[in-house]
């Protein structure tokens, strides 16, 4: 079946168990990957930090940055995150907004870890059942958006004033929403991954504070002198049947307004990556791709080049961080414009989260649909790209799209109170009768392949794991 996007085989992992494995650890980074799709196909847990750098401002750079490069000389992994801020530390133009800023938290967190522990998800594997999604209903306090729609309006505006003054191409305007929240991190982290798998989910913990993130989102994988990169711009609610999904794909592969602002990222990461690479390696192998989710579609291209022998983790840093697709174009006026119009700073939402290994070899998503707890408080960043046709509301409305991956936790309501979410299943029904030819008694069931057909359709929408030939076994044992 050729269709107009691509997908991957979701739940490779049993997270639950893991999970509650860590329930007494203080410090761990779980990477995990529960969307297998291409490359991706691994997750880590780090356990047992050696040490944990930091950093905070531009006098920070190059002690951060030595101990990185010493860490992995001596064999050891880097896990953690790089909050959005620490763009401002890598370019000195930006200075002035870090000294206005004043972070208190560290904008870099990095454990030094030896060895992970890892996973190999092969992509033929079946599904892990998702078994008693933990209820947080009420648990969950409402999402209190920082900006009303009206303000929200009011900035767009601003935004397009700008573009229109030539100062920008286009801004990726983000606003925070926060919550209480009095269950179990690892609880929220469950459900929200049930919602939607992805190839780029971390739970990081420290003490009172969490990080949950179901990004699917790629800032750059390296391995050896390859790196590559596959922002996203462009999403779009999915359909009601296979049919609509088609229709929409192609709406959203072809929409004026979503291209405009793919190829703006795309040409700005094209410049970034080509500052680290060597002459005539930069290529743009993937444009407009499609990619389905649970509940969404989303646009994403993917440049790749060859970096030159020797560059450093700081020169990979201060070409790239932050994504371009969080910011903009031209990315350090645009960083300026957003810093003088979004009410609060960001943190690690539209930053960084991955690992760096000892071989060369790295994974960071974009922070991305991710969540900040510090006790019972918990944090979400939303936000779109602008351009000059943005409209407004329509920008609102996305964001609000996006927040559903938090507001509308995965329950059903038919469940009794306090009752869990049991395994997902599909029902398929069929008779089954003896039929007569030529005076001999045969038995089968009726119209058994359009059955399979319909089974197969509803599996692929769902992107549920099926085993035809399973299926076709235990139904002759049946029989």
């Amino acid at each position: 079946m050729n269709l107009p996007y691509v997908t991957g085989r979701p739940y490779p992992l049993d997270a639950a168990s893991i999970l509650k494995g860590l329930t007494d650890i203080e410090c761990f980074v779980f990477l995990e990957t529960s969307r297998v799709a291409g490359e991706e196909n691994t997750s880590y847990l780090f356990l047992d930090p050696i040490k944990i750098l930091t950093a905070y401002g531009p006098d920070d750079l190059e002690p951060l940055y030595k101990s990185m490069e010493t860490a992995i000389d001596r064999g050891y992994y880097l896990a953690g995150w790089w909050a959005y801020e620490w763009g401002y530390a890598l370019e000195p133009k930006l200075y002035h907004l870090l000294d206005a800023l004043r972070p208190k938290a560290p904008l870099v967190w990095l454990g030094v870890f030896e060895n992970p522990k890892i996973w190999i998800h092969k992509p033929d594997a079946p599904f892990c059942p998702l078994k008693n999604i933990p209820d947080i209903r009420k648990k969950l306090g409402p999402l209190k958006l920082e900006v009303e729609k009206e303000r929200y309006i009011r900035a767009i505006d601003c935004i397009k004033d700008y573009i229109a003054d030539g100062h920008t191409y286009q801004v990726n305007y983000t606003l925070r929403g926060r919550f209480d929240y009095t269950g179990l991190p690892s609880d929220l982290y469950l459900s929200l991954r049930a919602r939607q798998s992805v190839s780029y989910g971390a739970v990081i913990r420290n003490r009172k504070k969490w990080l949950l993130s179901l990004s699917p989102e790629l800032f750059f994988r390296l391995e050896g002198r390859k790196i590559w990169s596959k922002p996203m711009k462009g999403t779009l609610k999915r359909g009601r049947t296979i049919d609509e999904d088609r229709e929409l794909a192609r709406f959203l592969a072809n929409d004026p307004k979503n291209r405009a602002e793919n190829i703006m990222i795309v040409d700005l990461l094209r410049n970034d990556i080509g500052r680290l690479s060597l002459p005539g390696t930069v290529r743009v192998p993937e444009i407009f791709t499609v990619e389905r989710y649970e509940t969404l579609f989303q646009m994403t291209s993917r440049i790749e080049g060859e970096i030159r022998p020797g560059t450093s983790w700081h020169e990979i840093f201060k070409a790239l961080f932050p994504c371009g697709s969080v910011t903009g174009a031209p990315k350090i006026r645009t960083m300026e414009i957003i810093s003088e119009i979004e009410s609060s700073p960001r943190g690690v939402y539209t930053g960084a989260i991955g690992f760096i290994s000892p071989r060369r070899r790295a994974v960071l998503n974009v922070a991305i649909r991710t969540v900040v707890l510090d006790g019972e408080s918990g944090e979400l960043g939303i936000g779109s790209g602008i351009t000059i046709d943005s409209d407004p509301a329509r920008e609102y409305d996305e964001c609000r799209l996006k927040a559903r991956f938090l507001t509308d936790p995965l329950y059903f309501p038919h469940l009794e109170k306090g009752e869990t979410r049991k395994d997902f299943s599909l029902i398929e029904t069929m008779r089954w009768d003896p039929v007569r030819r030529e005076q001999e008694v045969t038995e089968g069931y009726f119209l058994l392949e359009r059955h399979l057909e319909r089974l197969s359709q509803s599996a692929h929408y769902f992107a549920f794991y099926l085993d035809l030939k399973k299926v076709r076994r235990e139904l002759a044992e049946f029989a």
